[in-house]
């Protein structure tokens, strides 16, 4: 149960069971205007109970994992590219494949 990280040459695979899901108001899976999105984190109730979350209040941060369940597959990028493809914004590191 939770989440499970395997090496593997440079890169890290994810490998796990879901624990819950990540919810919005967002309607489409769109690549822009994120940052006025409200949404939330729903654990599975099958999985844990409330007081898995005892105490949870008292941190300053959390992290999350998820994955981006919505995308079209076609339309991942596998090159690399500048952010939104503006040249004035630094590329990210991408794994080496095979």
């Amino acid at each position: 149960m939770g989440l499970f990280v395997s090496p593997s040459s440079d890169c890290l695979t994810v490998l796990g069971l879901p624990i819950g899901k990540v919810v919005s108001s967002r309607k489409e899976a769109v690549d822009v205007d994120w940052d006025g999105v409200k949404g939330g984190v729903l654990l599975d109730e099958s999985q844990f109970t409330a007081e898995a979350l005892e105490g949870l209040d008292s941190f300053s941060h959390v992290e999350i994992i998820f994955q981006m369940n919505q995308v079209d597959l076609r339309k991942i990028e596998t090159s690399a590219r500048h952010p939104r493809n503006n040249p004035e914004w630094q590329g990210g590191y991408l794994c080496p494949t095979g």
